[in-house]
């Protein structure tokens, strides 16, 4: 087991390199060659992917242990973002925090900059196979069809398992972590002769066991997902809202379903 001084250093310095998102993370749970392999995709696909700096948008939804309710956030910037993350102050992080990131239209660029999903990405040390979901966004002429979809799961609960605990942070290091792609069909007003398309939604949940500390990153087009999320957490009470009890509830109900 590392000292955990030594794990808030690794922490901190694979935050400052988040610009080379994945091959910057402590424990990547992958080879060097596909970590790169991801760096260079990411290089060809920036520019249909990512918005630039001067648009980026990304909604947070957190709870925290003193707050009653969940508070909703937008940062614009990365002194917001790093703000929000509460990077330099290594405060707790909150006891349940969603992420949306969303698009102006399904074929559109997400509206966030490389740099900025990179930093959010290596804040919570999202797995690396995430970005085959993500990679299914962004501009495109045609959409990207199911080969794109599937589901990814890691556990860090054995004992001989690599383990990031910051307890500064709240987190222990003993987690579930899983990504999955979700589609549905939806209405679409533009398309008189056939007004349905089918949508599509990146999700990565991580939950740890021992501090019951529940993160969520959201990629869709529109608001459908984060809306019906706050709905949900809107009508709850703050007893209820801390439990991990309300986290599969806020997935998407029918027709939406998850395809493996």
């Amino acid at each position: 087991m590392h000292d955990p001084h030594w794990l808030t250093e690794q922490f901190n310095e694979s935050c400052r390199e988040a610009v080379s998102y994945p091959v910057n993370l402590v424990y990547p749970e992958a080879y060097e060659q596909e970590l790169y392999s991801y760096v260079q995709q990411l290089d060809t696909r920036e520019h249909e992917l990512f918005c630039i700096e001067s648009k980026t948008a990304v909604e947070f939804l957190e709870l925290d242990d003193e707050v009653e309710g969940f508070r909703n956030t937008t940062v614009y910037t990365y002194g917001e973002l790093d703000d929000q993350l509460r990077l330099a102050s290594q405060n707790p992080d909150p006891m349940s925090r969603y992420v949306f990131v969303n698009a102006p239209n399904a074929r559109d660029r997400l509206k966030v900059d490389r740099e900025m999903f990179a930093r959010i990405l290596t804040y919570h040390q999202v797995m690396p196979s995430y970005l085959d979901l993500v990679f299914a966004f962004g501009k495109q002429e045609h959409p990207k069809d199911f080969h794109f979809c599937g589901f990814r799961a890691d556990s860090r609960l054995d004992n001989d398992a690599p383990k990031l605990e910051l307890r500064e942070r709240r987190r222990s290091g003993r987690e579930l972590r899983m990504c999955y792609s979700l589609r549905s069909v939806e209405s679409v007003e533009s398309q008189r002769h056939w007004p349905w398309s089918i949508r599509q939604c990146a999700v990565y949940h991580a939950y740890d066991v021992e501090t019951e500390l529940a993160t969520w990153i959201v990629i869709k087009a529109n608001k459908v997902i984060r809306n019906r999320i706050k709905s949900i957490v809107d009508n709850r009470t703050p007893s209820v809202q801390n439990s991990f009890a309300l986290e599969y509830p806020a997935l998407p109900n029918r027709p939406w379903t998850l395809i493996t």
